[in-house]
């Protein structure tokens, strides 16, 4: 066997958490663009919720990054290694909006009803589904 051939034979091969993780990822950036922005104000005025939607959105794209890297990892340490970052992504989304960032208020407000429970049902799924698929790699080994 070429050195090549024993390199791919070594490699975890993407499966079904990969996509599950990929899935989650990408559902949270679109989301957060489309259904479940932030509150629309006839004013132009940048609200609260406007920046902890856009945070929100950065921090999705980091962890579709991160789940993209998790995809091409080369070892079983290495998926771990990405699973221990995107549980701590996961709760960040679960607990940054109504917490560390200020949203509006309002009882009829979008950011309100559709944000934050998108946001916290999102998050808890990443981190649920990375702590699970961590704790599958242990065991499948």
């Amino acid at each position: 066997m070429s050195l090549m051939s024993e390199k791919l034979a070594a490699r975890p091969k993407a499966g079904i958490p990969d996509a599950i993780i990929m899935g989650i990822a990408i559902i949270f950036v679109v989301g957060l663009k489309t259904f479940a922005g932030a509150c629309v104000h006839d004013d132009g005025s940048a609200a609260a919720c406007e920046i902890a939607a856009g945070t929100l959105f950065g921090l999705g794209l980091v962890a579709v990054v991160i789940a993209i890297m998790r995809i091409r990892a080369n070892d079983y340490s290495s998926k771990r290694s990405y699973d221990i970052i995107l549980i701590v992504l996961g709760l960040i989304f679960a607990l940054a909006p109504g917490n560390l960032l200020d949203i509006c208020t309002g009882e009829y407000m979008q950011c309100v009803n559709v944000m934050l429970p998108f946001a916290r049902i999102m998050g808890c799924l990443l981190a649920g589904c990375s702590f699970a698929f961590e704790l599958l790699f242990d065991l499948d080994r």
